[in-house]
């Protein structure tokens, strides 16, 4: 079941399986993913319960303040694997950063950087799972699939990124 969430920073689609929120839709579109025809919606309680829920964790982010409340999650559309970095993303704190290569030592993966980014990039609920907050090993940014501008603004809002200097304002 699909909903929109207005924010200051453009309107959001969000879909809701039986079991949670299943996936966030950046308002320019460039993440949305095909989802099966077959999700089993949820309940109209529910639905209603977590579309409240979704909606404020959204605004309250836009506005560069952290989400008291996340809805539940389902996660049963990515493999085991990819579900464990989603997990894990959830463990790094508000304003906090890592690196790809950290990502994938916490998850017990040394060499684990490349598997966890592209896990990352496969993650169906950016924002409120927080993969913009993974950075490359040089702390840059790199990789996101509603684009880098969305990451660095994300970031920014959590007081996280500061943009880059130019060599000569240094």
């Amino acid at each position: 079941m699909k909903a929109n969430v207005e924010t200051c920073l453009g309107l959001f689609e969000v879909t809701f399986s039986s079991k949670g929120l299943v996936s966030v839709v950046f308002p320019n579109g460039e993440n949305e993913r095909m989802l099966p025809n077959d999700l089993e919606f949820p309940s109209k309680e529910d639905f209603e319960l977590w579309l409240g829920i979704t909606s404020r964790a959204l605004r309250n982010f836009m506005e560069g303040i952290e989400p008291s409340e996340l809805p539940p999650f389902d996660l049963s559309l990515g493999t085991p694997f990819q579900q464990e970095v989603w997990n894990k993303l959830l463990e790094i704190q508000w304003g906090e950063v890592w690196t790809y290569a950290r990502l994938g030592r916490e998850l017990g993966k040394p060499n684990g950087a490349r598997a966890a980014g592209s896990a990352c990039g496969a993650n169906p609920i950016p924002v409120l799972i927080p993969c913009h907050r993974v950075l490359s090993s040089s702390g840059g940014l790199c990789g996101f699939t509603a684009g880098l501008p969305w990451k660095q603004r994300l970031l920014e809002l959590e007081g996280a990124w500061l943009p880059l200097k130019s060599a000569s304002a240094a």
